[in-house]
Formats: structure tokens, sequence, C-alpha cells
């Protein structure tokens, strides 16, 4: 009872909590059952570690907890809450209706997921099977080698199939825009009054690293001493506050671990795991895996930033379309496959590379990045290249840009129609890869910051934000273009572009 104020000696304490905890405690409150259970759980926990100051029936002789005491409560508490599905909200606040063309939304799903496993057993057919076991090769070749064997010729499919699926889903209604948009359904999406209140915390009357240690020498070093509390703090809430303002780049692998209350060093567990798939992955030759060389080949190898982190992206992804657990661990629903032997955890399609691209800058083995990549595609991820009607789902981050590009520019909105290219088409790949292979490493961590501090149901948002915002800056010299080639020029230089700046100026200052 003294975890959540029902115990009138603890009551003050509720004034005092930030606003993750006031979400822990409205939630615990919200459900006794489970608050029993967690709590005969935390106390439990306390016991074994510190029973001097416990006794069976909570605090009876220390009227304070130690400092560090107070440290592990709020720890245990917050993972037991997590265990539990009781963190984010009570479960009558979490009950939404169905939004309105929530049937045409599932039944393209439905169709969607059925042409993709039709055109994979195609695929098979072309390459020989699903499955085959590799052999040494009279020509030298290792063909126990995991890179071993021929690339597919092409992908499942690419961001422009996406698109064009959910441009095709139909309601029988008519859109407001007269033609200014490419979808049919009507779906609500955040206003701009609601996204920067949302997001206040990109004011630009709030410090952030990207922007304001380019001005002052005194920020960075004083934010890398607060990343150090942070980090010895181990609390998952802190640091989630702390890096909607920005990591600082020595400490961000830190600061993303504590995020999601992952260990700092790679257990035996996840280690073996991954050298099982790779064993898997060296013994037999699955369509899946040359599905995924063929995209490393036509995406990461192919850029300058990426290109020599070659063999930690694919290990990754071969280990990542064999994991069991991340069908059941991922925020939306992922094409059901047979779980027959050859067939991917994950359909692999054009730029899945791209996600865990940039984590090859954070670490420099696989086994160590995997548990945070896993992490990031069951709880980002998976959104952006899936058909739902997610409030982070790609379709509506799709329809939120052409919201806000119309609000921002909506000249240049008829300019582009006027040339025949629909608005979205240009930042689909920007939405779906969260602007890896476009940005510059520098800039993707910067907003993968503030992605992961405002989080999988909020932190998407951001991309078309910064979609929309990027199309305004440039909104006068791709309105002097009149081709589509000229417009593909403008936007192909993003050197110069600051992902705080810009959305900063978007949402504030405009």
């Amino acid at each position: 009872a003294a975890l959540v104020g029902t115990n009138p000696r603890w009551r003050h304490t509720q004034a005092t909590m930030n606003e993750h905890e006031v979400a822990t405690w409205r939630a615990v409150q919200a459900s006794p059952v489970e608050f029993e259970r967690t709590a005969r759980e935390v106390l439990g926990a306390l016991q074994s570690r510190s029973g001097a100051h416990w006794e069976a029936r909570g605090m009876q002789q220390q009227q304070q907890l130690p400092r560090e005491l107070r440290a592990r409560v709020k720890r245990d508490v917050y993972r037991a809450l997590m265990r539990l599905g009781e963190h984010a909200a009570p479960a009558q606040a979490q009950a939404q209706a169905q939004p309105p063309h929530a049937d045409a939304v599932e039944a393209a799903r439905c169709e969607w997921e059925a042409a993709l496993l039709a055109k994979y057993a195609s695929l098979a057919k072309t390459h020989g099977g699903f499955l085959e076991p590799r052999h040494e090769r009279a020509d030298g070749e290792n063909g126990g080698s995991v890179t071993g064997g021929k690339p597919a010729k092409k992908a499942l499919y690419t961001p422009e199939d996406l698109l064009h699926t959910l441009a095709s889903i139909s309601a029988n209604s008519a859109n407001c825009m007269y033609g200014q948009t490419a979808f049919s359904v009507s779906l609500k999406t955040p206003t701009l009054e609601e996204l920067r209140q949302h997001f206040a915390a990109l004011s630009p009357r709030v410090r952030h690293l990207g922007i304001d240690d380019t001005f002052t020498n005194w920020y960075a070093p004083y934010t890398e001493e607060c990343g150090d509390r942070v980090l010895d703090a181990e609390y998952p809430p802190l640091a989630t506050s702390f890096v909607v303002t920005g990591a600082p780049a020595s400490q961000r692998k830190g600061i993303w671990l504590a995020v999601f209350d992952l260990p700092k060093a790679t257990s035996e567990q996840d280690a073996a795991f991954l050298q099982q798939c790779l064993a898997h992955a060296s013994t037999w030759r699955c369509l899946h895996d040359r599905i995924l060389k063929w995209d490393i080949r036509k995406t990461t190898s192919c850029d300058d930033e990426y290109f020599i982190f070659e063999d930690v992206q694919r290990e990754l992804l071969l280990t990542l379309v064999r994991d069991p657990s991340v069908r059941g661990a991922c925020a939306v629903a992922l094409p059901e496959t047979p779980e027959a032997e050859g067939y991917p955890r994950v359909l692999p399609f054009y730029g899945l590379a791209w996600y865990c691209a940039p984590l090859t800058y954070m670490f420099q083995q696989a086994q160590d990045a995997y548990p945070l990549f896993r992490k990031l595609y069951c709880e980002f991820f998976c959104r952006l290249h899936t058909v739902n009607s997610d409030h982070s789902g790609l379709l509506r981050l799709c329809m939120l840009f052409e919201s806000l590009l119309a609000q921002r520019a909506p000249h240049l909105v008829l300019h582009l129609i006027s040339l025949g290219v629909q608005p979205t088409a240009l930042v689909v790949r920007w939405i779906c890869f969260a602007f890896v292979g476009y940005l510059s490493v520098q800039q993707i961590l910067v907003l993968w910051d503030r992605i992961i501090g405002f989080g999988g149901g909020a932190g998407l948002l951001l991309l078309p934000v910064l979609a929309a915002a990027i199309l305004t800056y440039r909104a006068e010299q791709l309105t002097a273009c009149t081709t589509v080639r000229e417009l593909k020029e403008q936007l192909s230089d993003p050197h110069q572009l600051n992902v705080i700046a810009l959305l900063q100026d978007f949402l504030f200052l405009q």
C-alpha cells in the first residue's frame, strides 16, 4: 500500500511524482487485483535485497527509505508493471472505438498479406524452392558460408507497392481534398495545434543537442554530465525523458539500452540464440536469406556511410527473420506465415536493411546490437511497412503528411499535382525507412533520439512532420521545377538539413 499512496503516511509522495510515475500510479490504482500481485512480487524482491528494512506487511519500523533503496523500489515497481502490461494507462482508457473505414482497411490488409504469400511462393519456384542444404562447390565457393549463394533477383515488395495498396483502399466516400490526396479513406489525424502540444518539448525554448550545442560551448559537456547521472540511475522513465532532448554520441548506446530496460552486456542466452540462427543460415540456403542478400546489395552496400558494416547488418537480419518471439512482440500484426521450415518470421522486403544500418555505428558486433534492434523493430519499424489503421501506421502517417503539407504549402501541392506527381510518392521512402538512406547518420540518430523519447505511439508522427518540413523548406525551388527529374534533383542533396531546426521551424515558428 505504501507504494501507491493508499497508506495515509505515504499519500504526500503523489504530489512529487513525475509524469511517468503518475501514469504508473493511476494504472495500479485502476486494477487492484493486478496491484496486489505486483506488490507481492516487488516486496518479495526487496525483502531478499534488504530484509532489514522490510517486514511481512511492509514498512513498520523505517519511516523513510534510504536513497539507494528508494531507487530500487522505483525500478522494481516499473519493471513489474511493465511485465504485467499495466504501465501505459488503465484498461478503460486504452479502449478505443473502431475508426471509420476500419473494415475497408482490414479487408485490404488481408488481401495484401495473401498477395505477399502468393508472391513468396512464386519466388520459391523461380529460385528452386524455399529451403535447400548448402554444399561445398567444386569451383571453390564455400557453400557453408553465411554469405554464400546467389541473391534473389528482386524484392518481395517495395514502399511504392505498399503505397499503391494503401491508395487503393476504398470506403465509398469522397475525400474533402478534391483530388489533392492519394487516399480515399477518411481517418482522423492530429491537427497542427495538437502536434504542437504533444511535442512541446521540441519548442525552441527548450535546449536540444543537435542544434544548441553548435552555438554554445558549455551545453554539450553539461549534457554529458547529466547523461552520466541518468546511466547511473538505471531508471527507464528517466532515460526516456532525457533522450527527448538528445543523447550525447558517446552515451547514446547506454541511454537507448536504459530506455528499453536492456542489460548493458549481452546475455549468454541472446548470444547463443544469434549463433544458432547464423549456424542455421550457414547450413541451409533459404529463400528469405537470398532476398535479404539482394536487399543489402541494393541498399546499404551502395551507401558510402554503411557499406563497411555489411557483415554486421547481414547477421542482424538473418537473426531477425528467424526469431520466433518477434511476431508476438510487435506493436502491430505482421503478415502470418506458415510455421514450416523455410518460411521467415518477418517477410523480407526492399529496404529492411535500412532499419539496422544506423546501429552499426553504435555496436561493433551483431550479438550486442540485436536485443536493441529487435526492440526498435517491434516497437517502431514494424508499423512502417504494414497495412493497418494504427494511429502510427504508415497509412495515417502518409495522410498526416498530406494534411500538413496542404496547410503549410498549398501552392506546392497544386504544382506537384499539375506535374502528375502525388506529394506522398516523393516522401514515402523517407517515412517508410525512418529517413535512413536519405539523411546523414548523425541527423538520423538525432531524429531517432526524439522518436524513442516520445514513444512508438507518438514518436513516429515526427516522420511525416519532418517530411512536410523539408518540402516546405524547399518549396521555392520545387515550384520552379517543370519536370519530375528536376524535382528529384532538388531533393537529392540533404547534407545541409538540420532535423531539429526543421522540426522547430515547422511546428513553432511558422
